[in-house]
């Protein structure tokens, strides 16, 4: 690992005029917020890429151990397309309630002639052969939305990203214009995503797969968006500012080398773009629940992490309370990372030199904290701090606090969303792969087909993914619980791989895990 320089103030500034306190963004980056689900954080990635790709840059950044890259972007608004497909409810009423397709038409544009946007739709007339005709298509893009059941505002709202057409900005809904870039829901974990696949070893093919699979203009699904767009959109966007890209520490890193593989291999398989975003979803997810857990370990100095999956078993086993202690520890590793970069200080030598202070020791270890953490206490705090302790108890405070409030969430949130880890109520939570993401670890890591035990193997290598007992063995050393019950776990695994048509038993010491999606591109 390699760790760039430390990032100015002038960068934090710009950042965002919230940031109060540069701790967590100095560990893992600018940064990772809870309200972003995975699903966000790769609409954002798209976007930026979608942009770089314009400009013959995508994926082939500049950066160096003295500088990071210097990327700025823009994204689109598509305020036409968004208004049609989530705040357009009027559509279907007409159609219900009038029978001539003309009156149709008539109905239906008065009504959107008045919308805030100040957009004529009367271009789709010319386009559509009749009013049901438009209706299916919104429709369509209704039924295949991203996280169809999200009760957010309609400038939050995204269509499928089946090419580069769809990609567009979260924006906060104000004004004709629709406002401007929120980081609510774009909070620049995509970015965080771009610059890490930018650093690994495997970004130009990466930019080359995604150029060809998931951004192809020219596929149908694509073109049936462009249907929806203005007249000259092409030559008259409605961009958003130009967006300077976070920050990312480390120049050099196993993570993201890894997630370029994961991208590769799915890319690679012979099926067609949008039935590839989910299990990349679900990888990229994978991947910065591990990059997380591992720069935790990196300021802690604790020992190789591990996940336990827990495979549901019809009966309560002693994997899902070692499964649920495993989740919870690394729940709490973000916590215990912040802790001791807080506690280090202590050993510094400026510090030390800053609390011998005979003429201000209390104003030199703010300045020390200051340089540090770019924490600034308002003057009214400040005048309180009695010793130059009290200061750093004060900002050790405000540091917890403020992780509970939105990055402590980031783990558990997004281990959920990938189906890595379910929740009971009268249980707590634990690490038990739902049926897309053992498919998606299939997709990325199977060929064509693999001795189940080598698979298993493959998974605790790559991800620390410990299931079955060989690979509990490795990572324990000493069994926690009855080898037995891992055996049990690992049966379990392929059983319930064989009814998802992943693996086939070929005598009684021989089965072989699938992957049912390899093979030539479409």
């Amino acid at each position: 690992m390699t760790d760039a320089p430390t990032l100015p103030s002038s960068h934090i500034d710009k950042s965002g005029s919230n940031i109060k306190l540069w701790l967590e963004e100095a560990i893992w980056g600018h940064r990772l917020y809870d309200d972003q689900t995975p699903w966000l954080a790769m609409l954002e990635f798209l976007n930026v890429f979608r942009s770089r790709m314009a400009l013959g840059k995508a994926l082939r950044e500049e950066y160096g151990p003295e500088r990071h890259e210097d990327i700025v972007y823009d994204m689109e608004r598509m305020r036409a397309v968004r208004y049609l497909v989530f705040n357009n409810p009027y559509m279907r009423q007409v159609e219900q309630s009038v029978v001539s397709d003309g009156e149709r038409w008539k109905r239906w544009l008065e009504h959107v002639g008045d919308n805030a946007l100040k957009v004529d739709f009367g271009y789709l007339k010319k386009r559509f052969n009749d009013f049901s005709e438009l209706c299916r298509v919104v429709e369509f893009f209704q039924e295949t939305a991203v996280q169809v059941q999200t009760n957010k505002r309609w400038t939050s709202r995204f269509i499928f990203p089946y090419g580069p057409d769809c990609l567009y900005a979260d924006l906060d809904g104000v004004g004709e214009m629709l406002g401007s870039n929120d980081r609510r829901f774009f909070a620049r974990g995509g970015e965080i995503l771009y610059l890490m696949m930018n650093r690994s070893t495997r970004a130009a093919a990466v930019a080359d797969a995604i150029r060809g699979k998931l951004l192809d203009g020219t596929n149908r699904w694509n073109r049936l968006v462009k249907v929806l767009l203005r007249d000259g959109h092409g030559q008259q966007r409605e961009q958003v500012s130009s967006v300077k890209a976070g920050y990312l520490p480390c120049i050099g890193l196993a993570d993201y080398d890894r997630l370029a593989d994961d991208w590769l291999a799915v890319l690679s398989l012979g099926l067609p773009g949008q039935g590839l975003v989910d299990p990349l979803v679900r990888l990229t997810g994978l991947s910065v629940v591990l990059y997380m857990l591992g720069r935790a370990r990196s300021v802690t100095g604790e020992s190789e992490g591990r996940l336990v999956l827990e495979i549901a078993a019809p009966r309560r086993s002693p994997i899902l309370d070692l499964s649920k202690d495993n989740f919870d520890s690394n729940r709490n590793a973000p916590l215990r990372a912040i802790e001791r970069r807080m506690l280090d200080v202590r050993g510094m030598q400026a510090w030390k030199d800053a609390v011998a202070d005979k003429h201000d020791p209390k104003q030199a270890t703010l300045k020390i904290l200051a340089a540090e953490f770019h924490w600034n206490p308002p003057q009214a705090d400040a005048a309180q701090f009695a010793t130059p302790a009290a200061a750093l108890s004060a900002m050790e405070e405000a540091a917890r606090k403020r992780h509970g409030q939105h990055f402590a969430k980031v783990l558990p949130n997004w281990s959920r969303a990938i189906g890595l880890a379910t929740a009971r109520r009268s249980v707590g939570t634990w690490y038990s792969p739902s049926d897309p993401l053992i498919k998606a670890l299939v997709m990325a890591n199977v060929p064509r087909q693999e001795e189940f035990n080598i698979f298993l193997a493959k998974l605790f290598d790559r991800y620390g993914i410990v299931i079955g007992v060989t690979e509990a063995e490795r990572s324990f050393g000493s069994l926690p619980v009855d080898a037995q019950a891992f055996r049990d776990n690992a049966e379990r695994l392929e059983h319930r791989m064989r009814a998802l048509g992943l693996v086939r038993r070929l005598s009684d010491d021989c089965a072989y895990v699938i992957n049912p999606f390899a093979g030539e591109p479409q």
